[in-house]
């Protein structure tokens, strides 16, 4: 009677766990899923026994679902993976709707070592959904990317401001020192008049670039 009344102690207390209890014999089949697999596969308990559950992890997700059973039942005891389902909700006629929507299910399995007629190493394992966090990640992730690329297009722009500001900065030093040093007593009239028109054209370069970069700052900060 203890041993009935602690099994239904148990039993109960399963299948009122927010979390996906599966219990997995030594082949990997299901042989016991509590209450939850309903809220997060949206199948019934019995229909995830033997490869039912198997069968509604996503398709690219399935080693890895598989290694942790192995790793758990014949090595260490203890694994753990982060893997998708295709949870189908029920439609309003009552039917399984033709959509399924991806769940992220984070499962802990250990090794549970069997006594009597069914003697021999299964594996428990415990499933939670953690949906809502990994969508958190991956947004996070996409941030990020997205703020490197906008770290190296900030730096491909900026290289390409100083070369478009170096080269004519170095012509209207260059040429404005010939005129005013002492090479330019040799310099005939047109000679001159050349230096100074490239001074000029380099000048209005920069005044184009320097407009361009007000305007770029203009649009960053909304103003019109």
């Amino acid at each position: 009677r203890e041993h009935r009344a602690s099994d239904a102690r148990a039993q109960l207390m399963l299948e009122h766990v927010g979390d996906l209890v599966t219990w997995h014999d030594a082949a990997g089949s299901v042989v016991f899923a509590n209450e939850a697999a309903r809220g997060l596969t949206g199948a019934e308990p019995a229909q995830l026994f033997g490869r039912g559950l198997f069968e509604r992890v996503h398709i690219a997700d399935r080693p890895l679902f598989l290694k942790a059973l192995s790793d758990a039942a014949h090595g260490t005891g203890r694994a753990g993976a982060c893997f998708r389902v295709l949870f189908v909700p029920a439609g309003s006629d009552g039917h399984a709707c033709p959509s399924p929507v991806v769940r992220w299910l984070d499962l802990s399995a250990r090794r549970i070592e069997q006594a009597g007629p069914r003697a021999g190493a299964a594996v428990v394992c415990v499933s939670r959904d953690v949906t809502g966090r990994h969508a958190i990640d991956e947004e996070r992730e996409r941030n990020r990317v997205e703020a490197v690329k906008a770290s190296d297009l900030k730096g491909h722009f900026l290289a390409t401001v100083s070369h478009e500001l170096r080269t004519p900065l170095n012509a209207i030093i260059g040429f404005s020192e010939m005129l005013s040093g002492d090479l330019a007593a040799g310099l005939d009239a047109d000679r001159r008049k050349e230096y100074a028109a490239i001074i000029h054209d380099s000048g209005h370069h920069l005044l184009d670039v320097v407009n361009t970069l007000l305007d770029v700052s203009k649009i960053e900060s909304g103003a019109r």
